[in-house]
């Protein structure tokens, strides 16, 4: 299966489910309200790609969040194991836990995928960047985790031009 067949789209809302954060503090679209975020949706905490990606989005918060986004990332982990991870590794934003995987499956983030040749089951590596209003902007399905900050600023820089062009 192809991930971008699965993925909810631009112009879809974000299921409101409330899950709990690495602070262990309630998470949902409602808490989010009336402020933009960047979801990105990764595998676990303890492979290199995902800790990659993680480190990525800390540290190009800053740049990021001056554009008017928070940042959220959302994985298949434990509270406990977000805490452990936000500390670690010194985070500027939170990590949600979805350990029964319910956000991550309601997003399409989840199915079987072709990796190294082979069918395997689980968590696509995907990011969501959502309005204020919890409707999707814009989805990524194909996120390089060296890269991740790069995509998402390229993104947002797009849109900026575009919503300052008067011909558009």
């Amino acid at each position: 299966m192809n991930p971008d067949d699965s993925l909810l789209q631009p112009g879809q809302p974000i299921p409101d489910i409330e899950l709990m954060d690495d602070e262990g503090r309630p998470f949902s679209i409602e808490t989010m309200r009336g402020r933009p975020f960047i979801l990105f949706v990764y595998r676990e905490n303890k492979t290199h790609l995902c800790k990659t990606e993680i480190c990525e989005l800390r540290n190009y918060y800053p740049d990021i969040f001056v554009n008017g986004y928070d940042v959220v990332g959302l994985s298949p982990d434990t509270q406990e194991s977000q805490a452990k991870t936000a500390s670690k590794l010194l985070l500027n934003f939170n990590l949600v836990a979805d350990p029964e995987m319910k956000l991550i499956k309601a997003l399409g983030a989840y199915g079987q995928r072709m990796a190294f040749g082979k069918l395997h089951t689980g968590v696509y590596r995907s990011t969501f960047i959502i309005d204020g209003a919890g409707i999707i902007e814009h989805t990524i399905s194909k996120v390089r985790s060296k890269q991740a900050a790069d995509q998402l600023l390229d993104i947002i820089d797009d849109r900026r031009q575009k919503a300052d062009d008067p011909k558009s």
